[in-house]
């Protein structure tokens, strides 16, 4: 395993319902009024980036899992649900 799959890996470990759910209610408030009661997954593997410390522009190798990660985390959230906006 290389060193950039341990990073992706140990990311994803970090995604919880609780991390998640957190980061939505921080999130939320900052949309635009026609957004709110919602936040995009973009946001979240940003916000997730930026906490571990990572530059955003390595965010490709990172998306996939990252989202996959935070899906399955929602999924574990009684009062939120993911509806893809295409």
């Amino acid at each position: 395993m290389t060193g950039d799959q341990n990073h992706v890996q140990n990311l994803v470990a970090s995604v919880t319902p609780e991390r998640i759910a957190q980061l939505v209610r921080e999130l939320e408030p900052q949309q635009h009024k026609i957004n709110r009661g919602t936040v995009a997954v973009e946001q979240l593997i940003d916000e997730l980036l930026k906490e571990a410390g990572y530059d955003l522009s390595s965010r490709a190798q990172y998306e996939r899992p990252l989202k996959q990660a935070i899906l399955r985390a929602v999924e574990q959230i009684p009062d939120m649900s993911f509806i893809d906006g295409g």
